[in-house]
Order: C-alpha cells, then structure tokens, then sequence
C-alpha cells in the first residue's frame, strides 16, 4: 500500500514550501487499524490531530504575533 507514497508526499512538500500557512505533518507512529493497513486506528487518528493543532498554533502565532 505505499507505491509511490515517497512521491506522493515530495510533491506535497513542494507544494507546501510554496504555499503561505502550510505545513507538513507526520504520521509516522500513528497507529493503524488491525484490519486495514491504510486506515488510522483511533490512536492513530488522536495523534495526528494533536500534530496538525501543534502546527495550526505555530502558523497562527507568527501571523497573529
């Protein structure tokens, strides 16, 4: 299930170094179903939300000062 995910997320990244208030997050470590490889479990889900809020308030403070 990762063919191509490594250009997939260049092209993301290029976009986002382009792009004003945008930024990358991780998913690595967020944990996944036990049935479906592709698909974030709970957890998995509740991390990367605390990762894009980190980001959110970082882009946030350097706009709003």
């Amino acid at each position: 299930y990762h063919f191509g995910i490594g250009e997939i997320n260049r092209q993301i990244k290029e976009v986002i170094d382009q792009t004003e208030n945008t930024a990358w997050i991780s998913t690595k470590g967020a944990e996944h179903t036990e049935s479906d490889p592709v698909h974030f479990a709970k957890e998995g889900m509740r991390k990367i939300g605390y990762r894009y809020a980190e980001k959110y308030l970082e882009i946030w403070g350097k706009n709003n000062g």
